[in-house]
């Protein structure tokens, strides 16, 4: 099932989306200089209303496509309303992409918080377990980031800044739950690991899941504990 068949089954998107990307008023103020209200009750409500529709047009019918007017049509807010609350469809996006990656870095934080453990398998399994479920509602997001920012030089340098701080993380983590101390390879591992996690299961699902998911998510443990073994 696609995330926009989910989002549309439930009724509504990812709750985690819209508190982050009403929330995180640093984030904003680095990436748009400031977008949104400050958050009240009422403004809470109206900006994740917005951003609730944005999120469904644009995984439904692309960034392009999408108008103003049929977010303000499908938040059943006025226009004006919109405006008040972001400047333009861009910066309804980059408050999207600002709460994806509020949500990715804290997966990648929670990964460090795996202790070591005689049986690794139980606490890599379930980490893995829900990072292949933030992919699944998300994957499709990253890849419309990557087209709409391609010609703004400063924010695909954010994204490369983001990635590096999460390959960083995670790499070093990996390296000690091998039982070392993080080395000069540990930013490779995270760029090789994150990466292969979310091509992997992107080609699993393009192919209809030829294994189950339950195997899928077996086996990418598994690789991730022979690499931090390795370290």
């Amino acid at each position: 099932m696609s995330p926009l068949s989910q989002i549309e089954e439930q009724g509504h998107a990812p709750e985690w989306l819209f508190d982050a990307a009403v929330d995180e008023k640093a984030n904003y103020a680095r990436l748009t200089k400031g977008l949104a209200a400050e958050p009240g009750d009422r403004s809470r409500r109206a900006q994740s209303q917005i951003l609730i529709a944005a999120w469904q047009l644009f995984g439904s019918l692309g960034y392009a496509a999408v108008t103003i007017e049929e977010i303000a049509r499908r938040a059943q807010v006025s226009r004006p309303a919109v405006y008040s609350y972001f400047y333009s469809k861009r910066s309804i996006f980059l408050a999207l992409a600002v709460a994806v990656n509020s949500r990715y870095q804290r997966k990648v934080r929670s990964f460090a918080q795996i202790s070591e453990v005689r049986n690794l398998e139980a606490g890599v399994g379930p980490w893995v377990t829900d990072y292949v479920q933030f992919l699944e509602e998300t994957h499709w997001f990253t890849l419309m980031w990557d087209n709409v920012v391609g010609e703004d030089r400063p924010l695909r340098e954010e994204g490369v800044r983001q990635q590096q701080l999460a390959w960083s993380t995670f790499g070093s983590h990996l390296a000690e739950l091998g039982g070392g101390h993080g080395t000069d390879h540990s930013l490779i591992d995270g760029v090789i690991v994150l990466p292969m996690l979310e091509r992997v299961w992107f080609y699993w699902s393009l192919a209809d899941g030829p294994v189950s998911r339950t195997a899928l998510e077996s086996e990418l443990t598994s690789v991730i504990i022979a690499i931090a073994r390795r370290s």
